[in-house]
């Protein structure tokens, strides 16, 4: 089968949540299909284009559009605000695709739905979406953060226009794939003839390997992710003013690290703190992962599943998550992680399991069990090669030119 793959940004390396699961799902689609993958690129992603053609038939980047700033910024999002439109369509990335579609394709697979207006009009071409998260159900979570009318009108805008696009859904594609039970129910609640199906978050089980924690632990607090992501850079700015404080009054000794790439302007601030490293980019978070006392996930916004906790789980790591941090994830709290919303009880819990290394072991077996049984790429990819015979309405042929 020939497939066309639309990605909002270039998935090599696949590290960070976003990557990770792009890259692993153009992966399996290659294993048994002729593969072309347009990609969105950023300056330095040119590097990476060799890796893709290992596995693709044709690999093409598009300069990815500049961010827009000042007045036009506002002209821009005020006009989207009038249209309830999500996504701005660049019409050199629109002609690219059009060009694209003429050599013909059995499905267009969209990662990412920024991509969506670019084959919004296609037609004779079935066509799926992978949704990483739900956006209307997130940004439900932002609103109740915003403390000014401006920060809850901007979340009120994103809102309406994210309701505007899951209720489009049927409408523009033929499926859509989804991370966790949690977001089908609730897409199927907004659109019951949408045609969904699970296809779940993972890892590779044989990279993310337990190893043994140093002695003594350093007492060390690990956080990972993208960090111009803005759910991650609230999730630390959160745990450095309301949490670690109280960590540390019990732990002096204790060090926070956040382990990402991109760092902004407020994260940048925290540099300053002798009890705070950012490591920026970083080719491994393993080694980082491994001199973990806890991994620390106090994520307040976002949907989805998260990464993040399965790589912690994978190498035998207690993990202190908030519920939004663990959504969708089928860990029982108390025995795979522990799960703390109020700062108090979040760094208690911190606090507690530091202080327990026999706790902290069998966590992390109990955490490592789940992840080999149940979020093995292996594993949860398995339904995506039904998923796509089913909406193509053909059986499996062909394979990736490399």
């Amino acid at each position: 089968m020939r497939i066309l793959v639309l990605t909002s940004v270039v998935p090599y390396p696949p590290h960070g949540g976003g990557h990770a699961r792009m890259y692993a799902v153009l992966r399996h689609l290659c294993r048994d299909h002729t593969v072309d993958l347009i990609s969105l690129a950023r300056p330095g992603d040119l590097i990476h284009r060799e890796a893709l053609e290992r596995l693709c038939r044709r690999v093409t980047f598009l300069p990815a559009p500049p961010g827009r700033a000042g007045l036009r910024r506002w002209v821009t999002g005020l006009k989207n605000l009038v249209l309830l439109r999500a996504y701005e369509s660049d019409p050199g990335i629109a002609r690219a695709v059009t060009e694209h579609l003429a050599a013909g394709y059995d499905l267009i697979q969209v990662e990412n739905a920024y991509m969506m207006p670019y084959v919004a009009s296609v037609e004779g071409v079935p066509k799926t979406l992978d949704i990483f998260g739900t956006w209307a159900a997130g940004v439900r979570r932002d609103l109740a953060l915003q403390e000014s009318l401006a920060g809850r009108l901007r979340v009120i805008a994103a809102w309406l226009k994210a309701k505007r696009v899951e209720r489009s859904l049927s409408r523009l594609f033929d499926a859509v794939y989804v991370v966790s039970e949690v977001d089908r129910a609730y897409l199927s609640a907004i659109d019951p003839h949408l045609r969904i199906y699970v296809v779940s978050n993972g890892l590779d089980t044989d990279h993310f390997v337990p190893a043994p924690e140093p002695s003594p632990p350093p007492d060390h607090l690990v956080f990972t992710g993208a960090m111009d992501y803005t759910a991650n850079e609230d999730a630390v700015l959160f745990f450095h003013r309301d949490i670690l404080p109280q960590i540390e009054r019990r732990l002096p000794e204790i060090r926070f690290w956040v382990v990402g790439r991109d760092p902004g302007p407020q994260l940048a601030t925290l540099a300053g703190d002798p009890r705070v490293t950012l490591t920026g980019a970083v080719d491994d978070v393993r080694p980082y992962l491994a001199r973990a006392t806890v991994v620390v996930v106090p994520m307040r916004l976002g949907s989805g599943t998260r990464i993040k906790i399965m790589e912690a789980l994978a190498m035998g790591k207690a993990v202190v998550s908030t519920r939004a941090g663990a959504e969708g994830l089928r860990v029982v709290p108390g025995r795979h992680l522990v799960v703390a919303d109020d700062p108090h009880a979040f760094a208690a819990e911190v606090v507690r399991l530091a202080q327990d290394p026999a706790e902290r072991q069998r966590l992390g077996r109990e955490g490592r069990a789940l992840v080999e049984a149940e979020y093995d790429w292996r594993v949860v990819l398995a339904p995506l090669s039904q998923a796509v015979d089913e909406v193509a309405g053909r059986p499996r042929v062909g394979a990736c030119a490399r």
